[in-house]
């Protein structure tokens, strides 16, 4: 009987070390409707240690994580990914609610690397003639036909939108 008590309690304690991670991601633009097929990924030293997708509702759930700090990655096909650094998860469940993709910030017409020059605009949506041509000519950055996307200059410099 003595066993079986000590190995009840050395089983409790050994669960009692994993952390659950659960919550919900909204549409950003769909009034808080829950997102389906979003990929939750916790990431250590870059690699993916664990992952879920979300459900038709934007429900998501994964258990069994030892207790640590972590990278959170939220992604979905060709929208920009939200990362989270320093992560941390307890023996306790984490209850993580996110609005996907991020609000929009205003981005002036000035590079993260500090300068102005050479910053040219994005334009989103199917293209013209003109575009194409102010395209091609460097004056335009093509951004593709989803225009909820948030990066509104292109630094031909440092080939980054921003």
């Amino acid at each position: 009987m003595k066993l079986y008590i000590i190995f009840l309690l050395l089983a409790s304690n050994s669960f009692s070390q994993n952390g659950i991670l659960s919550g919900t991601v909204m549409e950003r633009d769909a009034s808080g409707a829950g997102f389906p097929g979003v990929l939750i990924e916790l990431l250590q030293n870059g690699q993916t240690f664990a992952e879920a997708e979300t459900d038709f509702y934007g429900n998501y759930l994964i258990d069994e994580i030892p207790k640590g700090n972590y990278e959170l990655r939220i992604s979905y096909m060709l929208i920009k990914s939200i990362i989270i650094q320093d992560f941390a998860i307890n023996e306790t469940t984490l209850i993580a609610d996110f609005i996907f993709p991020e609000p929009c910030k205003k981005s002036k017409r000035f590079c993260p690397n500090n300068h102005s020059d050479n910053i040219i605009p994005i334009e989103y949506g199917f293209p013209s003639k003109k575009m194409m041509r102010k395209a091609k000519n460097g004056k335009i950055k093509l951004g593709g036909c989803d225009s909820s996307l948030c990066d509104k200059w292109h630094c031909t410099i440092h080939d980054l939108d921003f």
